[in-house]
């Protein structure tokens, strides 16, 4: 079956098969090489890949990526563009582009960096289209993360396979996104987890385009903008429970658990998932009790300190009945402040 397109300026677009416009790689409300390059389906009988990315990547880190355009039949002339953005399967439709780290051009004969409304684009030049080649043809640079920025980033490509003849009829095109995500450096080391330099991150990059105040997918209600909306919860109520990871919903649902009673599909919905050191980071959140500042064993007052005004504050809301449970005083992990919980706080102020 042949496909019918119409692009203007069709008669110019040899002289710039070398080098093509930018802002054409598929990405918000650009299109791709399908427009002008659209005598077969876009994404037949070959493919265009992204390279050396992985699904989590660390701040600052430099990265040499390749983009691959393969066909099986086509071997006159290759092209491709490439960008790098913030968002994760959430660029907003119209809405504007954010360049995402820098590009490094490691063979500047057969590449070229242009920019266009602050994001930059890499594409081939004349020695870039790989005359003759036969099967596939690879472009490769070097692109550097963000330094201090935490959340998801996404890398939309565009390639053809052209036939060498004039014009674009005859010419397969293809186009793909690949998504990834920077956090912050994390360890084994699950114990004392800190909500904003380790936990918020997390929801940041996953959850909260379709959890924030302005917006919440699906009338889903929970708003995860900050700590105490997460707690607050949403229609299906409180997501968290604290000390108890492995009956809190949002625990639940990152681990692949649906409750198609409450109408909650596995999370992230729109994302990829949760790698499991960070799954297992805000497990060990939950169980330390889900608190928004590290907690210190015994420090009930939070002034990040073990004293005896722990203790005195303590007696006095066992008295009352009062006690704040979400506390970091609840050492015996019981879920309620006692005599018991006093006794193991005065052992830690005696032994210093």
């Amino acid at each position: 079956m042949i496909y019918i397109c119409v692009c203007l300026f069709i008669g110019l677009l040899n002289a710039y098969s070398h080098n093509p416009f930018p802002e054409n790689v598929g990405i918000g409300q650009q299109g791709t090489c399908f427009q002008c390059h659209c005598t077969w389906p876009e994404n037949a009988n070959g493919d265009i890949q992204i390279y050396g990315i992985p699904s989590v990547i660390e701040p600052g880190a430099r990265y040499e990526v390749d983009v691959v355009v393969s066909n099986q039949y086509n071997n006159g002339s290759w092209g491709f563009q490439i960008a790098s953005v913030i968002g994760q399967y959430g660029v907003p439709q119209g809405g504007p582009l954010v360049q995402a780290g820098t590009w490094e051009l490691l063979h500047p004969d057969k590449t070229i960096l242009e920019t266009a409304n602050d994001v930059d684009y890499i594409k081939q030049t004349l020695n870039g289209i790989f005359a003759g080649q036969n099967g596939a043809a690879t472009w490769s640079f070097i692109w550097t993360a963000p330094e201090e920025y935490y959340g998801g980033i996404t890398f939309a490509a565009t390639g053809i396979a052209g036939d060498g003849e004039l014009g674009n009829l005859g010419d397969y095109s293809y186009s793909t996104e690949l998504s990834t995500v920077i956090v912050p450096e994390y360890t084994d080391d699950f114990s004392n987890v800190n909500y904003y330099t380790q936990i918020e991150p997390i929801f940041n990059a996953y959850c909260l385009a379709c959890h924030n105040s302005e917006f919440q997918y699906n009338n889903n209600g929970l708003v995860m903008d900050s700590y105490m909306d997460l707690m607050a919860g949403g229609n299906s109520g409180p997501p968290i429970i604290p000390f108890d990871s492995e009956n809190s919903i949002l625990y639940k649902t990152i681990t692949g658990t649906s409750y198609d009673d409450l109408g909650i599909p596995s999370m992230p919905y729109f994302s990829l998932l949760i790698p499991e050191f960070l799954r297992n980071t805000i497990k060990a959140w939950i169980d330390e009790g889900a608190n928004e500042f590290p907690c210190i064993l015994g420090d009930y007052d939070f002034d990040n300190d073990v004293n005896v005004s722990d203790v005195v504050q303590i007696v006095g809301c066992i008295l009352n009945q009062n006690c704040n449970t979400d506390s970091c005083a609840d050492i015996s992990g019981d879920g309620n402040l006692s005599i018991s919980d006093i006794i193991l706080i005065i052992d830690i102020i005696l032994e210093g």
